[in-house]
């Protein structure tokens, strides 16, 4: 072990995203709280103090002594742990999400100084299913499918947490992209919740970025590298400065928090719509952003939002700019999404090949959630995905293909869904055409 430990210290210390070293992950929670004690001889814990707590500490510190060391994590000491991992202290795994059957507000009253583990999962995209399932094996209980599920709780989990939120559709295709959809909105939660408790925590690592074989699974990336919905979101919620909206006392609290070392100045704006794009209710104000900081910036009761009209029937949507523009946005539903009552929604598209992109615009004549583009036949990455359009608003996606697409004989195919057109089932909007090639 010794030998090992001393070649990949040496090897790995280099390395940018190196933080510092951890002896293990959750071998000292399985011995304190998962049964292992009471079926192990005592040895098994004799040889776990002996690696983790003397010599790998001891290598570390003799090969890359600048870094810390970390024996298990979770952990909230150093020292050989008696009790399994403590809020308040060292970093948590929290998995009463997914493992616990909790709601996503439970992630409000788990916080604790670093979260380096909790998750959500989801079904790869449906191009990615079809690499290794026919279509007959397109249903939640084929032997493939099943195959393809490794978690102990399996996918009927997975259906829970949708059926949760969400209106099941039928088709197996729609049900894919709502598990996207709802995994993002977990991890949204757990992630705005951490930052918004900073500086009391100051670190969140989701479970988890990418998949070793094409699976259902936690992940954000997918076996073949693409992007999930939650993916798109992580660009959002990790945005240096950030919006937040939630709810407590009856009330709704703005925060914004800012992770750069620096002060400025922003304009606030809170708006209340119904689903027909009708404004109910407009607020703004200026608010100075200090460094480093999660404040309050404002706090609305949500009497006074809910004024004209019922929580299934609008929304709070609210921004901040500066002299450069919209620095972060958010919108807030009142009620779980099962219970809105959103309207199909109306737009028109465009596309332009561009040679090394294919550049998307949307027109929207009403209010679009999740509005996601996907190509059907190719490997590659949006600018942006899944987000939310006001109505009048336009927005831009670019596709940037994995492959140079020019020589290809047969068309590009791309389809684009709502979310109220996976609740629904509805079909796709398809886009077909074939690229102009080097001309």
């Amino acid at each position: 072990v010794e030998k090992e430990a001393r070649f990949q210290v040496r090897r790995l210390k280099e390395h940018p995203s190196i933080i510092l070293w951890c002896g293990n992950n959750e071998i000292a929670s399985g011995w304190l709280s998962w049964g292992w004690k009471e079926e192990l001889p005592k040895s098994v814990w004799d040889d776990y103090k002996k690696l983790f707590h003397e010599l790998l500490p001891e290598v570390c510190n003799d090969v890359d002594p600048n870094r810390f060391y970390w024996p298990s994590s979770p952990g909230h000491s150093t020292n050989l742990p008696d009790s399994d991992q403590i809020y308040g202290s060292g970093d948590n795994h929290y998995w009463g999400v997914w493992h616990g059957g909790d709601g996503f507000d439970a992630f409000e009253k788990n916080v604790g100084r670093f979260m380096s583990e909790y998750g959500m999962q989801s079904f790869p995209e449906l191009k990615t299913i079809k690499y290794f399932a026919k279509n007959e094996d397109l249903n939640f209980e084929s032997s493939v499918m099943l195959d393809r599920q490794k978690a102990s709780l399996g996918t009927g989990n997975l259906i829970k947490y949708i059926e949760k939120y969400y209106p099941m559709p039928r088709k197996f295709e729609s049900i894919v992209g709502l598990s996207q959809i709802m995994q993002a909105q977990s991890i949204k939660k757990a992630v705005e919740v951490h930052r918004k408790n900073m500086p009391f925590c100051m670190g969140t690592l989701y479970w988890q970025l990418n998949d070793c074989w094409p699976a259902i699974s936690w992940s954000s990336l997918d076996y073949f590298g693409n992007w999930k919905a939650l993916h798109y979101e992580a660009k959002r919620f990790f945005n240096p400065t950030l919006l937040t909206l939630s709810e407590k006392d009856n009330s709704i609290e703005i925060f914004i928090i800012n992770d750069q070392d620096k002060d400025f100045e922003v304009a606030l704006s809170v708006f209340v719509y119904d689903f027909n794009g009708n404004l109910m209710m407009e607020k703004s104000q200026n608010v100075d952003v200090s460094p480093l900081s999660s404040e309050q910036a404002l706090v609305i009761e949500k009497s006074i939002l809910l004024d004209q009209a019922s929580e299934s029937e609008v929304f709070l949507h609210a921004y901040i700019k500066n002299n450069a523009g919209k620095i972060s946005k958010a919108n807030y539903f009142f009620t779980d999404q099962k219970y809105l009552k959103t309207l199909k929604p109306k737009f028109d598209y465009s596309f332009d090949d561009l040679n090394d992109l294919i550049s998307f615009k949307i027109q929207a004549h009403s209010f679009i959630q999740q509005l996601h583009i996907t190509c059907l036949n190719e490997q590659g990455n949006f600018s942006d995905n899944y987000f939310d359009i006001l109505k009048g608003e336009k927005a831009e996606i670019n596709f940037y293909p994995k492959h140079n697409l020019h020589s290809k004989a047969e068309n590009i195919i791309f389809q684009i869904r709502t979310l109220y057109d996976l609740i629904e089932d509805s079909e796709p909007r398809l886009i077909s055409f074939k690229r102009r090639g080097n001309e």
